[in-house]
C-alpha cells in the first residue's frame, strides 16, 4: 500500500462519533491534508483508477479483443488497424477516437505487435528461374556432400510456388508470440501454381498454362488498385448523387442493400462481389462493371475516344481486380470449411463467374478484350518521330536531336569521365601525370562465361592474374607514396595513431558517383538502342549466390547482356539481347573496375571497421553506390541533366527510347539483318527465333535447319540456354554499325546511302573491332586537323545545314500590305501611327524578333490579322494571356472574315497547316502536346510566326500565374516571334529581354501614357470611416452617367468587391465570382447596361473592351502603375477621353516595402510617386511609362495636381518615338535560331550551376562553413561541423535564426512555401527531404549566408549584384530576404540558395573571387 492508502484506512477505521482530525492523520502518514480530503471524499483517487474509468475498454475487454487478435493471426488474417478501431466499437458501444488502436497497441505491445506485411512474394518470384533452381541445386549438392548428410536428415522446409496477396503493403496486427516465433510468415495464404492456373483459365474444360502472376511493381499494383476505386467512385456519384434522368446501369437489390450497410469493413468484399456476379444476360451495360469499363474508353479532356491498344489494359487491370475478389472469396470460405481443397472451391466460383461462357460481367469484358486485341493487331498508331528533309534531325514530341549532337553528347560524355577518372579518382597531378595510369588491352584479358561461382568476373580469371593482380593496389601505393595524398587521406587522431579520414572518403565515393554519372549515356546510349531502365539498372560486374554477372569481355570488346524482357518474364524464358560498348568506354569501365574498385572497397572497409568489427562488401551493381542500386528516378534525372549540360535540351527517358529506336529504323532499315527488332513489345515475340544465325542456305546445304544448326553445331558461345554464338556475332555487328554512327554520323545522312548488307568496316574475318580505330569527327587530334579544308568545309556545312531554319524566308513588300489593309477596313484606310506601319514592316520583311510597345487604340491586333492573309502566308500563333482576349479576337476575325481556330488538343490533326491564325492561352500554349504541335508546324513549313500578346505579363504576373514563367521555352521554335504591349516601361526591358531570351531585336516604343484622360486622387480625411466617405461619393457619381455610358468600380480584394457590390445593387466580377459561363453573362449585362456599373477586381482589365467606358473609380491604392495603367485604358476607347479617380483611405501612406527583407517593384514604386506627387501625375506616370517625363497640357485634360497650381508646365515631348534598329546587322536581324541557341545556353548554364552547386555542398559536408569565412581562435579548425563548433559567431547566428523565424510567422513563415527545405534551406531538387527527413547537406546554406553578411566589403561589393541592395544595412530584414522565393539554376529555390551558390564558389574556387 501506498501512503495515501494507509491513511485512508486509518480515517475508515475511526469509530461512529470519534472526530476526524484529517491534518493530524495527514502528518502522521507523510500526505497532502488537501488530497487526502479528497479522497476521502471521492472527489478524486489514485491515477490508476482514474485512467481504468477513462479507459474505452477496461481490462477484461482488452483481453478479449487480444484473443481475438490471436485467432485471427492464426487463421492467417491479421486485422489492420481500422478493423480494430470497429471492432473496439463493437465491444464496448462507443467510437474510438483517431488515434486510439495506436495507443491500444503501445499500451498491449508485451502481447500483440503492428508489422508492415505484404501479399506479394517479390523474392520468390525474381527467384523463379530454372537455372536459378539448377545453382541452387548445385550448391545443394555440393553441401550434402561436404557434410555427408543421410537421406533421411534432408528436410523439405517449404512448398515450391509464390505469394499472392489481396492487398497491397498494409499495418497489420499480430500476436506477439506468434511473430516473435516467424509464424506471421505464413499468415498471408498462398496459391500453389497448380491453383493459379485454375484461376487464369477462361474457357470451360481447359487449364491455362499461364498462373495468374503478381503484379511487377508497386506502381503497376497501385495503377490496377486505382483502376477499381474509380470503378467505386462511378458507383457513388450515379447511384447517391442521382442527378442522370438515365441510369447508366442497372443495379441489383443486393447490390444496393450490400452499398448501404455501413459496416463497411465487413461488406466491402461483399459489396465487390455482388458487382461481379450480377446476370447480365439481357442487356450487357445493365451492370456496372461493363458500363464503367465503356466509361474508360472516352477521354474527357480530349474528347475522344481511347486507342483500342491503350483500351486492353484498363480492360486487363478490370478482370485482374475480379480474380482476386474472387480468389478472396476462395480463401475466405476455404478458411470456414477447412476440408474443403482450395481448387476446388476456385473452380467452382470461377466455372460460375469468370469464364468466357457465363452470363455474368467478366465474359463481356473477356470478349471485348480478345476484340480489342484483334483490332490492336491491324491498328496503325500514329506518328511518333518526325525526320527533317535531310535525314539528320529527329524530332519526337517537343524535342529534336540531330546525329551530330547524338555525336557531341556521347563524345563529351566520354571526354568528361575521362577528366574525372584521371583527374579526381586516380588523383593525378603534375608529379604523377595521367600518362602513367595503367591501360588495359581488352584483346590481352580473358573470360569465362561458364564460371558461376559467387564473386567470379573477368577479373578473378586465373588466365587474367598477371595483367590484373599487380595493379589492383596501384592506386593504395599512389597514396602511401605521395606526401600530400597521404596526408589528405590520412588523419592523426587524438591518440596518435593515424586512421584513414571519413571526410576524405565521402568525397571520394562522390567522385565516384560523379563519374558514373559521366559515364552513364555513354554507357547507355553509345552502346546502341535505349534499354529500358529495370533492364540496365540490373547490370551487375560480378556474380553473387543466385545472380550471374552481365558484365562481359569478348574477342576484345566489353559487352553487357540484359536478362529482363517484357513479353517473356511470365515464363522465364527471358532474351539475352548483347549491347557491346565503345571502345574509349570499355576501357574506362575495365581501368575503373581494375584500378578504382579495389581501393574503393578498401576505403570502406576502413571506414566500417573504425566503427564496427565487420564490413560489407560493395555493391555487386555497376550503377549503384556502396551498398545498394541506383533508383530509376536516379538514372532518369543523370540522364536528364546529361542532356541539358552538353546540348542545352531536356530529353526525358522515353523520348530517348522513341528518338534511338527511330534512328535505328531510319538508318540501319535497309541492311541485310535479321535482328535489329529487340525493342518490339508485342506478343510475336514469344514465339519467334531472335538468338541469331548465319546465312540460311549454309545450314540447308550442311543438310539440317537453320534452328539446329544454330542450337546443336559449332557454338562457342551458349548463355544460359538462350544466346549463342551466332546470335551473339549478330548482336556485335549490331553495336558495331551504331558506334559507326555515333562517331561518323555525317556519313548517315540519307538512307539510300546504306546498302542492304552489312559495311565492309565490320567483315566477320577481321580480327579487331573494325571501329577501334574509327575517329570521331568532332575529334580535336592532329591528325583531325590535318585533314583537307574540303573535307572540313563539308563537314561544317552539313552541321550548319541540319541547324538553319526548316523554312525559307518569306518576305512581303508594303505594297501587298496596303492591299490587305484596304480589303479589311475599306478603300481609304490608313494606318493609325508611323510606329504601328513601321512594326508591320518589321514583321513582314521576316525581323526575327520583333517587339512593338503600342499605346490603347495603336492598332496592335493588326500586327498578326494582317500578315497571315498575306499571299502565300503561312500559320501565325497567338498566345493570348485571358479568354476574354480570346473571345473578342474570335469575333474580330470573324466580322474581317478571318479564318481562326482556339486551340483545342482533339483538333491537333486539323491544325497542321489548315488555319491561317490560331488562338492559344498561355496554359495551352507552353503544355507539351501544343509545343509538340509548333514543332510539326515548323518541320512540316507551315509556321511563320509566334505573336506574344500582353507580353508584359511575363514580367508581372508569373508570381501567380506559374505558367507564364515557362514562356521562354517556346523560343526553342525556330521561327518569327513577336512581342506586342501597351506597357513595358523602359527600366523593365533589359529584364523582359532577359526572361524571353532576346537579343538585339527590333523595338518599336511609342509614349503610352493615356492624355485622353483625366486623372485625379481624393483623399478620405484622417477623422472620418473611408467607407463613409467612398460610397456616397460613389453614389454621386453615378447618377451623372448617362444610359449607354459605362462605369467600372475597382477594389483590391474580393471580398470588399462583393461588399461593395451589394450596397451598390450592381455586379461585381472578379477571379472566384462564378463558372466562365457566368462570369461572360455577367459582362454580357454590363455592356448591355442593365446596370451600367459594375464592381471588380484587377480581373477585369485586360480584354474588358467597351468603346464607352467613361468613369473608372479605384477604390483604395492600386497594387501597381502597370496594373492601373491597364485598367484606366479601360476609358474611352472611342476616342472621346474618361475620368480616372483613386480613392485613398486616411491610412495610406508611402511604404518601402510590404514585409521586411521583401524588395519593392519599381512599378509599385513609380505608383506611390503617382499618387504622392506634389507636381503633374502625368509626367510621373510618363517618366516610367515612356522613359520622358512629359506633363499634360491644353488642350489634353489637365490632372488634379495641375488643376491646383493654375500652371501648365511645358511638354519635353509629344511626338511617338522609335528606337533606332537599323544598325543590326541584316543577317543576325533575320536569324531565326537566335531564340533556340539563346534557350539552348540558359538550359547549359543552369544545369551546370546546379551540378557545380551540388559538388559544392559535396566538398563542404561536414565541415563549419561559419570558422571557413568568420575563423575565431577558439575554433582553429576548420575540419570540426557546425554542431561541434566553439567559435562564439555559432551563438550569433543561432539568435539571427530564431528571430527571423519568430518575425517570419507574420508573413506565413521565414521560408515561403516551395522555396526550399525548412531545414537545410536547399532546393527540392537538390533535398527530396523538404523538412520531413534527414537531409544530406545540413548546416551549410544559411550559416554561409549569415556569415558572408559579417564582412562588410562583401554587403557593399556583391549583396547588390545578388538582387539584395535593398537589405545590405538591415541584418534581420537580410535574413527575411534570405527566405524569399526565388528561381536559381532553372528550378525553385530561394535567395538563401543563390547567395550560398557564390559564397560557396569564392571559398572553393579562389580564382574566381575572394571571401
Amino acid at each position: 500500500m501506498d501512503k495515501y492508502e494507509l491513511a485512508l484506512e486509518a480515517l475508515h477505521s475511526l469509530k461512529p462519533g470519534e472526530k476526524r482530525n484529517v491534518a493530524l492523520i495527514a502528518r502522521t502518514y507523510g500526505v497532502d491534508p488537501s488530497n487526502l480530503r479528497k479522497r476521502f471524499r471521492k472527489v478524486t483517487g489514485p491515477k490508476e483508477a482514474q485512467y481504468n474509468n477513462q479507459r474505452l475498454l477496461n481490462e477484461g475487454q482488452s483481453q478479449a479483443l487480444i484473443r481475438w487478435i490471436n485467432h485471427l493471426t492464426e487463421k492467417g488474417l491479421p486485422p489492420t488497424n481500422s478493423m480494430l478501431a470497429n471492432f473496439a466499437r463493437d465491444i464496448c458501444g462507443r467510437k474510438p477516437g483517431k488515434n486510439w488502436a495506436s495507443r491500444w497497441l503501445k499500451s498491449h505491445s508485451d502481447q500483440v505487435i503492428s508489422h508492415y506485411s505484404t501479399g506479394l512474394d517479390m523474392d520468390r518470384k525474381n527467384a523463379d528461374k530454372a537455372w536459378k533452381y539448377a545453382l541452387y541445386f548445385e550448391l545443394l549438392g555440393r553441401k550434402i556432400k561436404q557434410y555427408n548428410l543421410a537421406p533421411e536428415q534432408i528436410y523439405n522446409m517449404d512448398e515450391k510456388g509464390f505469394m499472392l496477396g489481396i492487398m497491397t503493403k498494409e499495418k497489420r496486427i499480430f500476436s506477439r508470440r506468434k511473430y516473435e516465433k516467424g509464424g506471421h510468415k505464413h499468415d498471408i495464404p498462398r496459391l500453389s501454381r497448380y491453383n493459379a492456373r485454375l484461376l487464369n483459365t477462361f474457357t470451360r474444360g481447359e487449364i491455362s498454362q499461364n498462373p495468374i502472376q503478381p503484379l511487377q511493381n508497386p506502381q503497376s499494383r497501385s495503377r490496377y488498385i486505382q483502376t477499381w476505386q474509380r470503378l467505386i467512385y462511378y458507383w457513388s456519384r450515379v447511384m447517391d448523387d442521382q442527378l442522370l434522368p438515365n441510369p447508366l446501369f442497372l443495379p441489383t437489390e443486393d447490390q444496393k442493400s450490400t452499398w448501404d450497410d455501413q459496416e463497411m469493413d465487413k461488406q466491402t468484399l461483399a459489396f465487390c462481389l455482388e458487382i461481379i456476379q450480377q446476370s447480365v444476360s439481357l442487356r450487357a451495360f445493365n451492370s456496372i462493371l461493363v458500363s464503367f469499363a465503356a466509361l474508360l474508353f472516352w477521354i474527357p479532356d480530349k474528347k475522344q475516344w481511347m486507342t483500342v491498344s491503350n483500351y486492353t489494359s484498363f480492360l486487363s487491370q478490370l478482370i485482374y481486380n475480379c480474380q482476386i475478389w474472387i480468389l478472396a472469396l476462395s480463401i475466405l470460405e476455404q478458411q470456414h470449411y477447412p476440408t474443403q481443397d482450395l481448387g476446388d472451391i476456385i473452380v467452382r466460383h470461377r466455372d460460375r463467374w469468370l469464364l468466357n461462357d457465363t452470363k455474368g460481367p467478366v465474359a463481356e469484358l473477356l470478349e471485348n478484350r480478345l476484340y480489342a486485341f484483334q483490332i490492336a493487331m491491324s491498328e496503325v498508331p500514329p506518328a511518333q518521330v518526325r525526320w527533317d528533309r535531310e535525314g539528320q534531325v529527329i524530332t519526337f514530341q517537343d524535342v529534336s536531336l540531330s546525329l551530330l549532337e547524338l555525336s557531341q553528347l556521347i563524345r563529351e560524355g566520354i571526354s568528361t569521365a575521362q577528366t574525372i577518372f584521371e583527374q579526381e579518382l586516380c588523383l593525378s597531378s603534375p608529379s604523377w601525370p595521367a600518362t602513367e595510369i595503367p591501360q588495359f588491352n581488352l584483346n590481352n584479358l580473358m573470360d569465362n562465361w561458364d564460371a558461376t561461382q559467387a564473386g567470379a568476373s573477368f577479373l578473378t580469371d586465373s588466365r587474367n592474374h598477371a595483367y590484373v593482380v599487380p595493379y589492383q593496389d596501384w592506386l593504395f601505393r599512389r597514396v602511401s607514396q605521395d606526401t600530400v595524398l597521404f596526408s589528405t587521406f590520412w588523419e592523426l587522431g587524438a591518440d596518435q595513431t593515424w586512421r584513414i579520414s571519413q571526410k576524405m572518403v565521402e568525397q571520394y565515393e562522390a567522385t565516384v558517383q560523379r563519374f558514373l554519372e559521366a559515364l552513364l549515356v555513354p554507357f547507355f546510349i553509345g552502346s546502341g538502342q535505349q534499354a529500358r531502365r529495370t533492364e540496365f539498372l540490373g547490370i551487375r560486374w560480378r556474380n553473387t549466390l543466385l545472380h550471374t554477372r552481365d558484365l562481359f569481355l569478348h574477342d576484345g570488346q566489353m559487352l553487357f547482356i540484359l536478362d529482363y524482357h517484357k513479353s517473356r518474364h511470365r515464363s522465364n524464358a527471358s532474351r539475352w539481347p548483347a549491347r557491346f560498348l565503345l571502345p574509349e568506354v570499355g576501357q574506362l569501365v575495365t581501368q575503373f573496375l581494375i584500378l578504382i574498385m579495389p581501393f574503393r572497397q578498401w576505403l570502406q572497409h576502413k571506414v566500417q571497421t573504425a566503427h564496427s568489427r565487420t564490413s560489407t562488401p560493395l555493391c555487386d551493381y555497376l550503377w549503384a553506390s556502396t551498398t545498394k542500386p541506383w533508383s530509376e528516378d536516379h538514372l532518369t534525372q543523370t540522364v536528364i541533366r546529361t542532356g541539358e549540360q552538353i546540348l542545352g535540351k531536356k530529353i526525358h527517358i522515353r523520348a530517348w527510347r522513341q528518338i534511338t529506336i527511330g534512328i535505328a529504323i531510319k538508318k540501319f532499315g535497309t541492311l541485310a539483318s535479321q535482328f535489329i527488332e529487340d525493342s518490339l513489345d508485342n506478343e510475336d515475340d514469344l514465339t519467334e527465333d531472335h538468338s541469331g544465325s548465319m546465312a540460311a542456305v549454309f545450314h540447308y546445304q550442311a543438310a539440317h535447319t537453320p534452328h539446329t544448326g544454330n542450337q546443336v553445331y559449332g557454338g562457342t558461345v551458349n548463355f544460359r540456354a538462350g544466346l549463342t554464338d551466332a546470335g551473339l556475332q549478330e548482336f556485335r555487328q549490331a553495336s558495331e554499325t551504331w558506334h559507326r554512327l555515333i562517331k561518323q554520323p555525317s556519313q548517315y545522312s540519307t538512307p539510300s546511302s546504306l546498302k542492304r548488307q552489312w559495311p565492309t568496316l565490320f567483315t566477320p574475318q577481321s580480327s579487331q573491332p573494325a571501329n577501334v580505330n574509327t575517329e570521331w569527327e568532332w575529334d580535336e587530334s592532329p591528325s583531325k586537323r590535318a585533314r583537307s579544308q574540303a573535307t572540313e568545309s563539308t563537314l561544317v556545312q552539313q552541321f550548319h545545314r541540319c541547324h538553319e531554319p526548316r523554312q525559307g524566308h518569306r518576305r512581303w513588300t508594303m505594297e501587298q500590305a496596303q492591299t490587305i489593309l484596304k480589303r479589311m477596313y475599306g478603300p481609304e484606310a490608313q494606318y493609325r501611327t508611323s510606329n504601328q506601319q513601321q512594326a508591320l514592316q518589321y514583321i513582314i520583311q521576316g525581323s526575327s524578333q520583333v517587339v512593338a510597345v503600342l499605346r490603347t487604340n495603336e492598332g496592335k491586333s493588326l500586327l498578326y490579322l494582317l500578315p497571315c492573309q498575306l499571299p502565300g502566308a503561312r500559320t501565325t500563333v497567338v498566345v493570348l494571356p485571358l479568354l476574354v482576349l480570346k473571345q473578342d479576337m474570335l469575333l474580330r476575325c470573324q466580322n474581317a472574315g478571318i479564318e481562326v481556330t482556339i486551340w483545342n488538343q482533339q483538333d491537333e490533326s486539323r491544325h497542321l497547316g489548315s488555319s491561317p491564325l490560331i488562338l492559344v492561352s498561355v496554359e495551352q500554349a507552353v503544355h507539351i502536346n501544343f509545343r509538340t504541335l509548333l514543332l510539326r508546324l515548323q518541320l512540316a513549313n507551315q509556321l511563320d510566326r509566334v505573336v506574344f500578346d500582353e507580353c508584359h505579363l511575363t514580367l508581372t504576373a508569373s508570381s501567380y500565374r506559374k505558367r507564364m514563367a515557362l514562356l521562354p521555352t517556346l523560343r526553342d521554335i525556330q521561327c518569327q516571334m513577336v512581342f506586342l504591349t501597351g506597357t513595358l516601361p523602359p527600366i523593365m526591358m533589359a529584364e523582359f529581354e532577359r526572361t524571353m531570351l532576346l537579343s538585339r531585336a527590333r523595338l518599336i516604343r511609342s509614349l503610352t501614357t493615356r492624355r485622353d484622360l483625366s486623372y485625379r486622387v481624393i483623399s478620405c480625411p484622417m477623422n472620418q470611416d473611408f467607407f463613409q466617405f467612398a460610397i456616397p461619393w460613389i453614389q454621386k457619381e453615378r447618377t451623372q452617367l448617362d444610359s449607354k455610358e459605362r462605369a467600372i468600380l475597382y477594389c483590391q480584394t474580393q471580398a470588399i468587391t462583393e461588399e461593395v457590390a451589394t450596397i451598390l445593387e450592381c455586379p461585381f466580377y472578379h477571379a472566384d465570382s462564378g463558372t466562365r459561363e457566368e462570369k461572360a453573362q455577367t459582362l454580357e449585362t454590363w455592356r448591355n447596361g442593365n446596370p451600367n456599373w459594375i464592381v471588380a477586381t484587377s480581373a477585369f482589365e485586360m480584354g474588358i473592351d467597351h468603346p464607352r467606358v467613361r468613369l473608372v473609380i479605384h477604390l483604395g491604392a492600386p497594387s501597381s502603375l502597370i496594373d492601373f495603367t491597364q485598367e484606366a485604358g479601360r476609358l474611352g476607347r472611342d476616342q472621346q477621353g474618361g475620368r480616372s479617380i483613386i480613392l485613398l483611405p486616411p491610412s495610406w501612406s508611402v511604404s518601402k516595402s510590404s514585409r521586411p527583407g521583401h524588395a519593392i517593384s519599381s512599378d509599385v514604386q513609380a505608383m506611390h510617386a503617382v499618387l504622392d506627387q506634389p507636381d503633374c501625375r502625368v509626367a510621373a506616370m510618363s517618366s516610367f511609362l515612356d522613359g520622358v517625363a512629359v506633363a499634360c497640357s491644353a488642350p489634353d485634360p489637365l490632372c488634379d495636381r495641375c488643376h491646383f497650381h493654375q500652371e501648365n508646365p511645358e511638354s519635353l515631348s509629344t511626338d511617338s518615338t522609335t528606337t533606332s534598329s537599323s544598325d543590326l546587322e541584316e543577317n543576325v536581324d533575320l536569324d531565326l535560331t537566335i531564340g533556340s541557341q539563346m534557350r539552348i545556353q540558359q538550359v547549359q548554364q543552369e544545369s551546370r550551376q546546379l551540378q557545380q552547386y551540388e559538388d559544392f555542398l559535396q566538398a563542404l559536408r561536414g565541415t563549419c562553413v561559419i570558422c571557413r569565412i568568420l575563423p575565431s581562435s577558439s575554433a582553429d579548425t576548420k575540419k570540426h561541423s557546425f554542431i561541434n563548433c566553439w567559435n562564439p559567431y555559432r551563438q550569433d547566428f543561432l539568435e539571427a535564426k530564431k528571430r527571423a523565424q519568430q518575425e517570419g510567422k507574420q508573413f506565413q513563415g521565414w521560408m515561403q512555401r516551395y522555396a526550399g527545405c525548412f531545414r537545410c534551406y536547399n532546393p527540392q531538387a537538390v533535398c527530396s527531404q523538404q523538412g520531413q527527413g534527414t537531409c544530406l547537406y545540413p548546416d551549410l546554406v544559411m550559416q554561409a549566408c549569415w556569415a558572408i553578411y559579417q564582412i562588410k566589403a562583401w554587403t557593399e561589393g556583391l549583396l547588390p549584384g545578388l538582387g539584395g541592395e535593398h537589405v545590405q544595412s538591415n541584418e534581420a530584414a537580410y535574413m527575411l530576404w534570405l527566405g524569399q522565393k526565388r528561381t536559381t539554376f532553372g528550378v525553385e529555390g530561394s535567395n538563401a540558395a543563390w547567395v550560398a551558390y557564390h559564397v560557396f564558389q569564392q571559398l572553393l574556387e579562389p580564382a574566381k573571387g575572394s571571401v
